[in-house]
Formats: structure tokens, sequence, C-alpha cells
């Protein structure tokens, strides 16, 4: 029997939830990449297993009103190669490029064509060409995430970081390196992105977050160093964390970066924490590298990331089987679909405009989301709920401290109305007024100033930081820092990107310069990187 191809028109079933829908593509999605706000490309398959379930890149027109999948055009790739695992598209050209690992023959010859360069129109893609950028040919290493840089002229630069550990940033389309390939000490990749002005690349592995600049020195023998280095955080004592995901911030949040954090218990580990599988988002400040803002997201580790192309918010999918929208800048919720798959979320991305979030997983489902209006944010489910909950929570604690203040003026009123009821008129005339304007100051003050909500209904962990290791360099420092945020002393239910077992007798080490690049950070946590070594499931 041939494999199953894509189903030209995919339809929600009737009824559900107009705000979001899933449907079932027939095949285990593990990439995916926005073209415009109309236009989406899949990635995924049965890889070289047997499954009858064919390789494909598939593009779909979405209509949004009939909740449907038009199939546009699909390109099927080898099956006895892997299953594209990473996808982008750079719309200014018209390119895509997806990360295929080769088949086991060509594998076992030392060679790996892992970056495929294809082209699209509306009906068809077509292959380009194809280069091997892994330098390891096992079969379980993967190119795992790619980024184009976004800023003109920078257009024409892609960064990739493998499962084995490798980091590198390219010219687009001639794939030469802009930078010296880099090595994670044996870190599986996780993330990869440019910052606004493509003047920096990140490159987040589990245990270290660096930061590099995109101008290769002139003198070809300086050692390149990152600009600075994020070490995994910890959360508690027998909790270990690891880094999944990191992103530059865009447009009004470009100075931020924004870093997820998954904490899961060691395996040696007797005594169970309740931070022990929590997952946390932080903002960084990218300027001077000071950790402003962690929130926890959610109570399972998170699989997938993303932020919108205007910077204002960030998508995430759980393990837990959820898919969440928060601000950028307050980290409030916006929208939370709970189940949103069978399997943990493979895929998520924001379309162009920010509007729609699509999270596609290994359960052969996309889910589509429409993310409310900015105006019309907190008015649906738990928002709307808990600003109505809240209110009236305010409204009767406003009711009973007026009720103390002037209780005892009713009291006396009443003394003075013998014969008349005076003390009646009186908490009818001015006490009332009193009473009902207190309630109405109070309604006010809630609803009206935006940092006293948000302090209310949605608390924020905010962390100290160290001073800036880098203070006294010039702004075109060359030199690589580490950077601790030394929060031993606070209690564990807090996230603190200091770990404890770096260095022998609990110290912490800092670097004022490296030698080698990422490579150097961690030889100082060498051990702290053995026991944070943890990876999430993705059906992959």
């Amino acid at each position: 029997m041939p494999p199953a191809a894509t189903p030209e028109l995919l339809a929600a079933e009737p009824g559900g939830p107009k705000h979001h829908w899933s449907l079932d593509v027939a095949f285990p999605v593990y990439a995916m990449a926005f073209i415009d706000d109309e236009t989406i490309v899949l990635g995924g398959g049965g890889g070289s297993s047997r499954t009858g379930v064919k390789n494909r890149l598939s593009m779909h027109k979405i209509d949004l009103e009939k909740r449907q999948f038009h199939l546009k055009t699909e390109y099927d790739l080898s099956k006895t190669e892997d299953a594209p695992m990473t996808i982008v598209v750079l719309p200014e050209t018209k390119s895509l490029v997806a990360g295929i690992n080769s088949d086991a023959q060509t594998l076992a010859r030392g060679k790996n064509e892992n970056l495929r360069v294809f082209t699209y129109s509306d009906k068809e893609i077509i292959y380009q060409k194809r280069k091997q950028i892994l330098r390891s040919t096992l079969e379980d290493h993967y190119q795992k995430v790619t980024a184009f840089a976004r800023t003109k002229p920078y257009l024409h630069m892609i960064a990739l970081g493998s499962t084995d550990s490798q980091f590198s940033v390219l010219t687009f389309p001639e794939l030469q390196e802009v930078l010296p390939t880099i090595e994670y000490d044996g870190d599986e990749m996780f993330d990869v992105d440019f910052h606004d002005d493509a003047t920096m690349v990140l490159g987040a592995s589990a245990n270290k977050l660096c930061i590099w600049p995109t101008q290769v020195p002139e003198d070809k023998f300086e050692p390149l160093s990152a600009l600075q280095v994020i070490e995994r955080p910890t959360v508690a004592p027998h909790s270990s964390c690891t880094f999944r995901a990191a992103k530059f911030g865009r447009k009004l949040t470009k100075d931020h970066i924004y870093t997820i954090v998954n904490s899961t218990p060691k395996v040696r580990s007797r005594k169970p924490g309740k931070n022990d599988k929590k997952s946390f988002v932080s903002v960084w400040d990218a300027k001077e590298w000071k950790l402003k803002k962690t929130r926890t997201v959610s109570m399972k580790p998170i699989t997938a990331f993303d932020i919108s192309s205007d910077g204002t918010m960030l998508a995430y999918g759980s393990s837990d089987l959820s898919v969440g929208v928060l601000d950028a800048q307050t980290l409030r919720p916006i929208v939370t679909i709970l189940s949103a798959h069978g399997f943990p979320v493979t895929s998520l991305q924001f379309s162009p405009s920010g509007h729609l979030v699509v999270s596609g997983s290994a359960d052969n489902s996309v889910r589509i989301i429409h993310v409310p209006p900015r105006d019309k944010r907190g008015t649906e489910g738990r928002g709307w709920k808990m600003g109505l909950v809240w209110t009236l929570v305010v409204l009767g604690l406003a009711i009973w401290i007026q009720g103390v203040w002037f209780g005892q003026g009713g009291e006396g009123g009443g003394g003075e109305g013998e014969g008349g009821g005076g003390g009646h008129v009186g908490l009818e005339g001015d006490e009332m007024r009193s009473r009902a304007g207190v309630v109405i100051l109070c309604c006010i003050v809630f609803h009206f100033f935006p940092v006293l909500h948000q302090k209310v209904l949605y608390p924020i962990q905010v962390m100290s930081s160290p001073p800036n290791l880098l203070a006294g360099y010039p702004a075109s420092v060359k030199v690589g820092g580490v950077r601790h945020a030394d929060l031993s002393s606070s209690p564990p239910k807090h996230l603190h990107f200091n770990p404890s077992s770096s260095t022998p007798g609990g110290g912490v080490k800092r670097r004022t310069s490296m030698s080698k690049p990422c490579a150097g950070a961690a030889q100082e946590t060498e051990q702290g990187a053995k026991e944070g070594g943890t990876r999430d499931f993705e059906g992959r």
C-alpha cells in the first residue's frame, strides 16, 4: 500500500471553540514555518523507519472563517532519509531551508548532507541544493534548530544548532562560514536566534546560553570570544535546571532576551520537591545582562517556544499537552489551551502579524489558535472570570473598610436622631456618599492602574542580580563574561542563576576572558553540567 498523501482539504469538526481548533494532517509534524499570514509550511513524516508514513514538506492556505487548511503544494522527501526536523523560510527570496539527515548508507560512508535548500511558489516547492554542516554522522544526531537574520542587509545570514553540540553561522545562499564552527562541550543545542540588528547571535544548549558577535575579528588568529555567557540555573538542591529555549526580543522588546528553563528532579533524588518539574520564563536585559523577571508558566517541562514578530507576545507548548500565549512585557497569560494535542508539542509558530499561533505534534495534529486583539485580551475564559472574582473581592473589601471607618459615625447619628430618625438621614446623606466614593475609588484604582492590576492578579517573581561582569570594558568588548545571578541566599522557591555545584566548596568562579569559545565557561561547571543534562520527550 502506497503511503497516504496529505488530504487536499482539512476541516475542523463542527462545533467546538471558535478561537482555536485542531486538524489531523495525517503525518507527525516536527517543524513548521509561516510564509505569510495565510500560508504555512509543515514538515514531518515517519523518518527512515518503515511506518508507511512518507516524509514531506506540505504548504497550506489557512481559511480562518471556515476553519480549514487547503493544500497548495507538497514536496515528497526520500523515504530512506530522516524527516525534516527544522524549517525556516526567507520570504524575500522565496527560500526554504530544512534540516534533514541523509540515509543510513550515506551516513555509514561518513557523510551527512543535513542542510537542504529549496525555493517555493504558490504552486510548487523546488529542491535547490544540499550541504553537510554537521560533523557527526551518527543517526541520533541531527540539525535541531535554524534561524535567519531578520534585518536588511543582514537577511543573508543563517544560524544552525545541532544535537551533537555544533553551532554554526553561515552566509546564505552561499553557505559559507561567518563564524568559526563552535562546539558546546557535548551539550545538545536547543535554540539559536539573531538580534534585531544582526550584530549578535545567541546559541542555547541545556547548560548555557552564549551570545556571540557576528563580526569576526580582523586578526584570524585571535580567538573568538562570547560577549556574554549565562549558565544554567538551579531551583533547589534536589532539582536540576536546564535551558530549553532562548530568543532575543523583537522591535519594542529588542533589548531583552527571553529564556525558557525546565526543572527536573535529579535521578538519585529521593525527596522530590514542589519545584522539581516546573518550567519558567525569564526576561534578561540584553544591554546590561541583568535578570529582570522570572515567572512560572507550567508545572511540566516546556517543549516549544516562539516570540511574535513585533516582540509583544510569547508562545509555548508544554509536555502537559497545553499551549499558552503570554504578554512579553508583563508575562501575563493571554491564552491557555489545555489538552491541545495528544502528544507534547514539537513545533510552534506565530503568524507574521501575531494574530495566529499554530502548534504541531507527533500525534499527526496541528492546532490553530486565534490570539485576541490587544483591546480584547483578558475578556475571555480565565481572564474575565478572574477579573470578575477579583472585582467582587475588592468590592467586598471596600464595603468592609468603609463600614469600619463610618460605622461609629452612623451610630452617633442614630443617637442624635431621637424622635426624628436623624441617624438614618445621616446615613443616607454624607456617609452614604462617602461609602460609595470609597467603593468607586477602589474599583477605579484596581481596573485603571495596570501595574497594580498585574501585581495583584498576576504576581511576577522579580530577581535581584549581581553587578555587571562586563563593567569597565568598552562597548566593543571582545572578552567573554560568565553571568551568575547570585541568589543562593534566597528561598528555594525562587529561580537561581548560580549553580551551587559549579565549583568545589560551593563557590562560583567568574571569568573575565575566554581563550576558547563557549567551552571555556563550561570547564568551570563540568560537574554541574553532568548533573543537568536532560532531554524532554518531543516525539522525535
